[in-house]
């Protein structure tokens, strides 16, 4: 299986322009080799002062062998983290659609597409 992996940030616009407060909500979809997704949430706040201060941030991580599980629950738990629920929703919506994209078009590939080509070699001098 193929490993796959997407990300998306939301937050506030200008945010990180100095003298401005930003607010982020990132999003990371994976997928192992084995079938298992994980999703991490991350929220982070603070000021830009021409780098950024971070004032707190909050993260949440869940694994799930069914993407859409694992989004229903990363939804579930962040928000019962207190992350902002508008940026969770913007964030976690595209890493997920873009990662079942990603999964779909793996599947129509051929099993063999991500196996190396010494791979293939010794396992038909194994057969001969």
């Amino acid at each position: 299986m193929k490993e796959i992996k997407c990300e998306a940030s939301n937050g506030t616009a200008y945010g990180h322009v100095p003298g401005h407060q930003y607010h982020d909500v990132d999003v990371t979809v994976t997928r192992s080799r084995k079938g298992v997704w994980t999703i991490s949430v991350l929220e982070t706040w603070g000021s830009a002062q021409g780098y950024d201060e971070e004032h707190g941030r909050r993260k949440v991580v869940i694994k799930d062998n069914d993407l859409h599980e694992a989004c229903v629950r990363a939804r579930t738990s962040a928000e019962e983290a207190g992350i902002e629920t508008e940026y969770l929703e913007q964030s976690l919506t595209q890493a997920s659609a873009e990662s079942a994209e990603e999964a779909e078009s793996a599947e129509d590939r051929s099993p063999l597409a991500d196996v190396s080509t010494e791979a293939l070699r010794a396992e038909l001098a194994k057969r001969e």
